[in-house]
């Protein structure tokens, strides 16, 4: 429970890529709701609007990440490193 709600927090509040989608008293999503966020993001509201940019800027910089060289790249390459001199 508590992984999933830090998990909402970075993308919703901190990423601000997402919307939460509430549970009904049974803890089910249900379609409406899922329509309704779909909606919201996927809408000419601005909101969605920021929503859709923060998450195409997030992804340029994923794919920077990793390229060859890409700051990903050379951490896996420094951790491969790592384990070798184990």
């Amino acid at each position: 429970m508590g992984r999933s709600t830090n998990q909402f927090k970075l993308v919703q509040d901190v990423w601000e890529t997402g919307v939460r989608a509430t549970k009904n008293e049974e803890g089910i999503v249900e379609g409406c709701d899922i329509k309704k966020c779909l909606e919201l993001v996927m809408g000419a509201g601005e909101r969605g609007e920021k929503i859709r940019s923060k998450a195409e800027k997030w992804e340029d910089l994923a794919r920077e990440a990793a390229i060859e060289d890409g700051s990903s790249d050379n951490n896996f390459k420094a951790f491969v490193r790592e384990l070798r001199k184990a």
